[in-house]
């Protein structure tokens, strides 16, 4: 079979130039940006306007495509933070929290952060297998760094029958919310407001108030969908029937689709069949969140990979004018038992999806080192193993820290899927909100879609793809310009020279000082020559 590009010790050697923070080198010119681009997720509150270049150059293939020549298809370059890992499995009732589906929230009125996560608590040791039982966890923060398991006092230990029996002497003095399995925590704020009943919604298999029997051996569970005004007291539990081969031990997602006015729901389709775990979704049908209002018979396959590389689980989410997903996929056939976090694309979020790279591609969140090492072995990084990317992401795109970063919270794993293994909550973060992807190589581009000019200015985003000593690199420089507005062409463009920093929404400046002023509301072309660069969008302010 096809190895994978990325290492289990490090990562691509692509990803080692990120380390080296090396500038960039590209050369552009003008953009053929279609304009579902006039949609709102693709303007910053300072005006600054980004188009995708994925979107924008639709005609490039991942590496190793015959569509693709010397450019392809990249996936941006993530920094693991140094206070890894944020919290570990560190109380009794946490003994495997396995996958742990994190779904990773940002409260902007209040400034604090909350995540949900699942726990394997029948598992009889520290990360041992066995994940007939399961709860989900609840933690908070008011940095996104230092988090809090904190006393709930929601679910009693003592009183479950298929709790194990050392456990029950913490009765309700712990941080678990109910029994479930693979629950998705949506924070609806934006179409709900702050104080309504429904503002949090779940969908997966959970134990919802009111609608099973707490202590059922076993867990009767809801299998569907449930609110909540706080995101810890759950009622209102509707079963969705989805047809076959719907499963939900998987980590299901539910978001609201602004384009669309709809919700969309992303779960298991298929199982034993090849090749094993895919992807499924499903719409709602008239804007509601409710089991009435869903499109059973539109549910189908939306993403699958091989017998050897299997989906796991796919969260998808708004990035600029387009979609993209983090998606899980699992060395099935392996014995080391890794699952990667890739990226994968669409331009609508609910048809078309592919993957940024390959099946076999780059992992968007590298594996640490520690391949081959017992779960005890201090050389074995906490996420050695497994990582399944969270849940974080606002109806407008990506969470943002104070400083800009594009945060994306995981969960990591230090050894094989299904052995012993303990998981850990994980941070990595990337430059700018629209440095997940790109297109990136060397030679020349030009857009298969036109763009609209929304301000005077022309502004490009680039990292270098450039290894070694930097005084090595041939060049360093962008040029980004119209290939046939008279004044605005590459003959009249400035290069913008990139051999100390790279490039973030870089201003692209033109002899005379012209700019795009005259050609605000209109669409233009673009072509854009890259020497051993990425670029992620171009755009206007």
């Amino acid at each position: 079979g096809t190895s994978r590009v990325s290492s289990v010790g490090g990562g691509s050697t692509r990803n080692a130039a990120r380390v080296l923070n090396l500038p960039i080198m590209v050369k552009s010119y003008p953009a053929f940006l279609a304009l579902f681009a006039a949609a709102a997720s693709t303007v910053s509150a300072s005006g600054q306007t980004r188009y995708a270049a994925l979107k924008l150059f639709q005609d490039v293939g991942a590496p190793g495509d015959d569509s693709a020549t010397s450019i392809s298809r990249l996936v941006g370059f993530v920094n693991k933070h140094e206070a890894n890992p944020l919290f570990t499995q560190d109380v009794d009732w946490e003994p495997r929290l396995d996958n742990a589906y994190p779904n990773t929230i940002f409260d902007a009125a209040t400034n604090t952060y909350q995540v949900f996560y699942g726990n394997c608590i029948s598992s009889p040791g520290l990360g041992a297998p066995d994940c007939s039982e399961q709860t989900l966890h609840y933690a908070n923060s008011t940095d996104g760094l230092v988090w809090e398991k904190p006393d709930l006092g929601l679910f009693d230990l003592a009183d479950k029958d298929w709790v194990r029996d050392d456990l029950k002497v913490y009765g309700t003095h712990n941080n678990i919310i109910m029994q479930d399995g693979g629950v998705g925590v949506y924070d609806d704020v934006e179409q709900t407001g702050p104080e309504d009943e429904c503002r949090y919604k779940a969908f997966g298999e959970g134990q919802f108030k009111g609608t099973t029997d707490d202590n059922a051996d076993g867990g009767s569970q809801t299998n569907g969908i449930s609110c909540s005004a706080d995101g810890l007291n759950w009622v209102d539990g509707q079963t969705l029937s989805f047809p076959d081969p719907q499963r939900y031990d998987t980590h299901n997602n539910v978001y609201y689709h602004t384009e669309l006015d709809q919700y969309l729901y992303t779960t298991r389709a298929g199982f034993d069949d090849a090749p094993g775990r895919c992807v499924g979704q499903a719409l709602g049908t008239d804007g509601e969140f409710s089991k009435y209002d869903v499109d059973f018979d539109g549910f189908g396959t939306v993403e699958s990979g091989a017998n050897d590389a299997q989906i796991y689980a796919q969260l998808p989410f708004p990035f600029l004018d387009m979609y993209l997903a983090y998606s899980m996929v699992y060395d099935a056939e392996s014995d080391d038992g890794l699952v990667h976090t890739l990226l994968s694309y669409s331009f609508d979020g609910v048809s078309g999806w592919d993957f940024v790279e390959n099946l076999y591609g780059t992992d968007f969140i590298p594996l640490g080192p520690g391949l081959g090492l017992d779960v005890h072995d201090p050389s074995n990084a906490f996420d050695s193993h497994v990582i399944f990317a969270s849940t974080g992401q606002a109806p407008a795109g990506p969470m943002l820290d104070e400083d800009g970063l594009a945060r994306v919270y995981y969960m990591g794993g230090n050894g094989p899927h299904s052995g012993t293994r303990n998981t850990s909550f994980g941070l990595a973060t990337l430059p700018s909100v629209d440095r997940f992807a790109g297109v990136g190589g060397t030679g020349t581009i030009k857009s298969t879609i036109t763009v609209l000019v929304t301000g005077p200015t022309l502004t490009v985003t680039a990292d270098s793809l450039a290894y070694g000593d930097a005084a090595t690199l041939k060049g360093a420089a962008v040029t980004v310009a119209t290939d046939n507005i008279v004044g605005l062409m590459v003959t009249d463009a400035t290069p913008l020279s990139l051999r100390s920093t790279n490039a973030t929404d870089a201003p692209v400046t033109f002899a005379g000082v012209a700019d795009f002023s005259d050609y605000v509301g209109k669409e233009v072309s673009i072509v854009v020559e890259l020497v051993d660069a990425l670029v992620y969008s171009v755009g206007f302010v």
